[in-house]
């Protein structure tokens, strides 16, 4: 018996997959760099000029944060954001990036979770 409740190949449980898989991805390569650059996460937020509440939400993996603003969180902790999709990358399998970490059962919960909240959404409109 499988521990993955959606099946391979569902294009929309891939979809919030690699959505969820990248903020949560985004949040470990933040919280990489932060103790890599001995900052603690006050130092952080008011460098960023942002409240400690939101340096939380950004370590979560929970929060949503753009492009941007990750470049930005990692410049001020002396590192930088490179993008570089795989090749090859399709539609039912997330496009990976250089800073991707393996797929975790953290991954898989957070996907699901994302899955439900959207289909609850539909439901009660």
């Amino acid at each position: 018996m499988s521990n993955d409740i959606f099946s391979l190949g569902d294009p929309t449980y891939d979809a919030v997959y690699a959505e969820e898989a990248a903020k949560i991805d985004a949040a470990e390569r933040i919280a990489g760099a932060l103790e890599r650059s001995g900052m603690s996460r006050a130092e952080l937020a008011r460098a960023l000029g942002v409240s400690r509440a939101e340096i939380t939400r950004r370590l979560k993996g929970e929060h949503n944060i753009g492009v941007a603003t990750l470049a930005a969180t990692l410049h001020v902790l002396g590192e930088s954001l490179e993008l570089n999709p795989a090749a090859g990358s399709n539609v039912t399998r997330p496009r990976e990036t250089d800073w991707r970490l393996p797929r975790t059962s953290r991954h898989r919960a957070a996907a699901r979770s994302s899955v439900w909240a959207r289909e609850s959404e539909a439901q009660n409109v």
